[in-house]
């Protein structure tokens, strides 16, 4: 593993800690930033270079995050409404 990744990762994430899809995409993320830096030294990049290349392969992610973050929070919003005071015994719920 590489910690200026890891490192690069945590920043970026860190205002969306909590978040479930969020930490799922962190993951997936750096799986795949792993491999492309592998790819790049495999390749004969320096480290810098590798580093460098790999960061810029990703994009803007940051809004990319924003953008999962707040629909994960809409839909956990969603998903904690209290049914408890509802009649549901005839309720179809295919």
């Amino acid at each position: 593993m590489n910690p200026k990744l890891m490192n690069y990762l945590n920043g970026v994430f860190t205002p969306y800690d909590g978040v479930k899809s969020v930490t799922e995409l962190k993951a997936d993320l750096h799986s795949d930033l792993q491999e492309r830096y592998r790819e790049l030294k495999a390749a004969g990049k320096d480290d810098e270079t590798a580093f460098k290349m790999t960061i810029e392969s990703i994009g803007d992610i940051e809004q990319t995050i924003l953008e999962v973050a707040n629909l994960s929070r809409s839909l956990e919003r969603q998903v904690v409404t209290n049914f408890s005071a509802s009649n549901l015994a005839k309720s179809d719920f295919a």
